[in-house]
């Protein structure tokens, strides 16, 4: 097994900049201190929600920091990056860290963020998708040129080279079924976040290794990321209620900044979003009752509760590579007994 930890750089009112972005670095080298594998960094820009708009820049200090520790963005947001920058700066933290970044791809989910960047929203999934063919061909050949329709630029050698051969893994965040396909039958790793049950995980899985086995494919050679949150207390409900209202807050602080159900009638490259919301509205849910759901399904209580959950989440998702919150609480010191705790009382119990 893999163990990550998400370092989410929340900012609640109660915290300051300075805090917040000190304690992302205090939990990567705690992290690695305790034996973790890996942390992974957000991207968002305008909201607390989360302090980091430069993923590759908070990566790249992390890494510097740390001498075993790999470090994944989750995600970096390929519309708003030519992709041949993407490939340079990958690159460049691939042969810095002797293979330890990886690269996470995600298409954006705030309006702000594309009115702001001048990108248009409904072209999201082919620059997408596009960026990493490109991103691809920049790593593998001596040139690489665009295209079309979504790049065009003339033949240009990237420099330098990866150090990791053939070329650095790409991860995506897909969760549609038409970019769980894309994804597969590139051979691309997911980036999964735990939901409210196991099911729909299991589902997305089993779909991607249809079309992955389809591509030529060996599905058991992937590599897949799942994410969740993770707080060790004396019982379930202690440790639900200790982060339950910075999560809360969190959840309320998306829901601000994503898009609204009439911008997402207007996309058709977010129907599956759209068909969630839609869900979520019919079933009466709430950011609270959504919240208090989502944490029933993670690795929360005693540490006996954490490794029953963490068991279940990785048969249902084959994943090797688990990825922990483990901020929820909003306060360094709690962070930190969550990280000793994890790497002491449940990773070693985990049977996988």
């Amino acid at each position: 097994m893999n163990w990550g930890i998400l370092l989410a750089t929340a900012k609640p009112e109660f915290r300051t900049d300075r805090d917040v972005i000190e304690s992302a670095v205090v939990h990567a080298r705690s992290a690695e201190q305790w034996g973790f594998d890996s942390a992974w960094v957000l991207e968002h820009h305008f909201t607390p929600y989360a302090l980091n708009p430069d993923t590759h820049t908070l990566a790249g200090f992390l890494l510097g920091g740390t001498s075993r520790l790999h470090v994944g963005t989750a995600v970096t947001i390929a519309p708003f990056l030519h992709p041949v920058r993407i490939a340079e700066s990958t690159a460049l933290l691939d042969q810095l860290s002797g293979g330890r970044f990886h690269l996470g791809l995600g298409r954006g989910i705030c309006p702000e963020d594309f009115d702001v960047f001048g990108v248009d929203a409904s072209r999201s999934q082919e620059l997408t998708r596009e960026a990493a063919d490109l991103l691809i061909k920049a790593w593998t050949q001596e040139k690489v040129s665009g295209e079309g329709p979504m790049y065009i630029f003339p033949p240009v050698a990237v420099y330098p080279k990866p150090f990791t051969e053939p070329r650095p893994t790409i991860h995506v965040a897909a969760e549609s079924p038409s970019s769980v396909e894309w994804a597969a039958t590139n051979g691309f790793p997911l980036l999964m976040q735990l939901g409210t049950d196991d099911e729909e995980l299991r589902s997305r899985v089993e779909l991607y290794d249809e079309f992955a086995e389809s591509a030529g494919f060996d599905p058991e050679s992937i590599e897949h990321v799942v994410m969740c949150i993770g707080h060790v207390g004396d019982s379930r409900e202690e440790a639900k209620s200790a982060i339950f209202g910075i999560l809360e807050w969190w959840g309320d602080e998306s829901s601000r900044i994503g898009f609204d159900v009439d911008q997402l009638k207007r996309l058709p490259n977010y129907r599956y979003h759209l068909n969630r919301v839609e869900q979520w509205v019919l079933k009466g849910e709430n950011t609270t009752t959504w919240i208090s759901d989502w944490l029933d399904n993670c690795p929360i209580g005693t540490p006996e509760q954490c490794v029953e959950r963490l068991e279940g989440i990785i048969a249902a998702t084959r994943a090797h590579h688990v990825v922990l919150a483990l901020e929820g609480a909003a306060d360094r010191e709690v962070t930190e007994r969550n990280i000793e705790w994890f790497a002491t009382e449940v990773f070693p119990k985990v049977r996988t």
